[in-house]
């Protein structure tokens, strides 16, 4: 069974493979804190994917047509993983480095993010709310793990929360109250909930699943859990394993997704969601509308109202960009919500000179309203996360 850790894992063998022909831009360096940000629409954070692991990274900016701007001067940045806005700011964490940084979205300031009496370890997911900041220092899978979080109006003030079970997955806040899905060695996955005020564990609850359902296939730090008129609901990918034999390989398949509706007090499940789609699996969560919007692909999405009735939102693209990706390899990675856009990050698979591409989405209309390529900004610069300058 795949973890979100395995995932990583196998992407970065991918990386690994990747030849060397690709040649870098001529993009100007900055050599102080800020990064400039004029006429920018994307910042990047790219690293290097290699056995060394020498935490060589940079931020880079970039326009809505694929033009680098500017850089900044090298940073430790090693496959960073979430880059999580809340107005004016946002927050990188890195899956291979300990480091952490927060640009400023108006100036371009980039300044390192650290708690005191946080363990030396790198990050899975980070998650805000606008009023909490909050991500996962992951250390060893089979001990417990901290959380470091504050509100963002007395950042200097950073707290730190233990839970019990695993590898943070992904974080949600309400109010004040964090929910945290993790899986542990076994692929277990549990729900955690945190009082943010009182820095108290209030309860951790064992996911009951069966054993080809686990929880995201794409990036952990992605919202796949939220709350929908007084329900927590969580993303769930189904899977069928075909058990390995002396004559065969293992192989897994992936079918219908989910989403799982539990009771926000209990943790408990209340109810399955079906979504009959075997080629989709949901991954971030929004609310739009006062409807949940179901995201996977640049292709389609899913809505689901109050009575949990689903219904298929097929994204309005052209027939070039259409035809285009069909003729590709692709994945999905990042996707990032911001009041009713989602903007989807789609991976290109093994392309010496294309990262992938950005696309932009009115989650009111489906209506497609940008397409960003990104090229690669240096050599042996793949792992790459965004954040979005409005």
């Amino acid at each position: 069974m795949l973890t979100s850790c395995a995932i990583i894992i196998a992407g970065i063998i991918i990386f690994n493979i990747m030849t060397d022909a690709k040649k870098e831009q001529a993009i100007p360096e900055n050599t102080t804190d800020s990064l400039p940000l004029d006429g920018a629409k994307y910042i990047l954070a790219f690293s290097e994917a290699n056995a060394s692991r020498e935490n060589k990274g940079a931020f880079f900016t970039i326009d809505q047509q694929g033009n680098y701007l500017s850089r900044s001067a090298e940073m430790n940045i090693s496959e960073p993983i979430a880059f999580k806005q809340a107005d004016k700011d946002a927050y990188l964490v890195n899956n291979s480095s300990s480091d952490r940084y927060t640009v400023d979205l108006t100036t371009g300031k980039i300044q390192s993010l650290k708690a005191t009496q946080q363990k030396n370890a790198q990050s899975f997911t980070l998650h805000t709310n606008g009023e909490y900041v909050i991500y996962d220092v992951a250390a060893d899978y089979t001990k417990p793990q901290q959380l470091v979080y504050w509100k963002r109006a007395n950042a200097h003030v950073k707290k730190i929360v233990t839970i019990p079970n695993g590898f943070a997955q992904s974080i949600y806040i309400h109010h004040d109250i964090a929910y945290i899905s993790t899986s542990n060695p076994d692929a277990t996955q549990y729900i955690h909930q945190v009082n943010l005020k009182t820095g108290k564990l209030m309860q951790a609850k064992k996911l009951t699943l069966k054993a080809e359902e686990y929880t995201q296939s794409a990036l952990p730090s992605n919202q796949s859990m939220i709350m929908f008129h007084g329900k927590l609901y969580v993303a769930v990918t189904k899977t069928h394993v075909i058990p390995a034999t002396k004559d065969y390989q293992s192989d897994v398949y992936e079918f219908n997704g989910s989403l799982l509706q539990l009771n926000p007090k209990t943790l408990k499940i209340e109810k399955k969601i079906a979504i009959k789609d075997k080629n989709f699996n949901p991954d971030t969560l929004a609310v739009v509308q006062n409807k949940l919007v179901i995201l996977d692909t640049f292709e389609k999405a899913y809505v689901m109202n109050k009575k949990t009735k689903i219904t298929p939102m097929k994204f309005k693209i052209d027939e070039q960009m259409k035809n285009e990706l069909a003729q590709m390899d692709t994945n999905s990675d990042q996707i990032t919500v911001i009041n009713q856009t989602a903007y989807i990050f789609t991976q290109y698979v093994k392309n010496e000179k294309t990262r992938g591409e950005i696309n932009a989405y009115n989650l009111k209309t489906g209506q497609h309203l940008s397409r960003t390529i990104i090229p690669y900004p240096a050599k042996d610069y793949y792992i790459m996360t965004f954040a979005v300058i409005e």
